[in-house]
């Protein structure tokens, strides 16, 4: 199959990622040529790869106390000291997430698969160690279900509330 040339074709760069605890897979366009007449054209039809990757459950108070900090006593600490350590948590959450991406795809890894690049993705947010949400008359481990480019939902997430939700189920 001819390789793509990312920098012409938009949808060869758009990649899908469905993440649950790590769980995710992604899209690519391939070109296929079509004769038309005695001129030969590029039409691109959707070719699907699926890879799964698991991280397994990733605890904040695990991940803050492997780095030395005990979050116990996070409210007790002067704000700059609470900044420091909720931004080298979520980093090292976020490098978890990373590995698991990359080590999914084994010795086919390459740069344009790169965690960064998901545009176009989809993912999942679960919670763990029997906690669920009351949807009705039912509940479910899924906190919430997104889109977008992943790397910056999940870090803007994990700022905006999964690291407060995560002290105060403590």
């Amino acid at each position: 199959m001819p390789a793509l040339d990312e920098s012409r074709h938009a949808n060869a760069s758009t990649a899908a990622c469905f993440w649950k605890a790590g769980r995710r897979c992604s899209f690519r366009c391939a070109p296929v040529g079509i004769a038309v007449g005695t001129r030969s054209e590029e039409i691109f039809l959707a070719s699907i790869e699926i890879n799964w990757a698991e991280t397994g459950p990733i605890s904040i108070f695990e991940e803050a106390h492997k780095l030395g900090f005990d979050l116990r006593r996070y409210e007790s600490q002067p704000a700059d000291v609470k900044a420091a350590i909720r931004k080298l948590t979520i980093d090292q959450i976020i490098r978890l997430i990373r590995e698991a991406w990359r080590e999914s795809y084994d010795h086919d890894y390459a740069p344009g698969k790169d965690f960064n690049r998901i545009v176009n993705g989809v993912y999942v947010i679960s919670v763990g160690g029997g906690f669920a949400v009351s949807y009705g008359s039912l509940s479910s481990e899924v906190m919430y279900i997104g889109r977008g480019k992943i790397a910056n939902r999940l870090r803007s997430h994990l700022v905006n509330w999964i690291f407060d939700m995560s002290l105060s189920l403590r």
